[in-house]
């Protein structure tokens, strides 16, 4: 249907899911000095989602793969523009 979102939306994730999804994202933003509202701002979520997600709190109503590989990205993109000195 025309304008809408191609993102897959999730299934049930279990408590050690979440957990594990939770831990996921904290060390990737962790890993580039990033706060929860600068990661939320970037991957198009609001923060407080964000930390609820990091927390293990609540599952996204996208598709947690699909989010996590917006976050490797964006480290990926953050870690190289830092390690060829460039403002990130």
């Amino acid at each position: 249907m025309k304008g809408e979102s191609k993102r897959k939306y999730h299934k049930a994730m279990t408590a050690s899911q979440l957990r594990k999804f939770g831990d996921f994202l904290l060390r990737q933003r962790q890993s580039i000095g990033y706060t929860a509202v600068q990661m939320a701002e970037i991957i198009g979520t609001h923060y407080t989602s964000y930390r609820r997600w990091e927390r293990g709190m609540c599952m996204p109503q996208l598709d947690p793969d699909e989010i996590k590989e917006d976050v490797k990205r964006v480290v990926a993109y953050v870690k190289k523009n830092k390690k060829m000195g460039k403002a990130v």
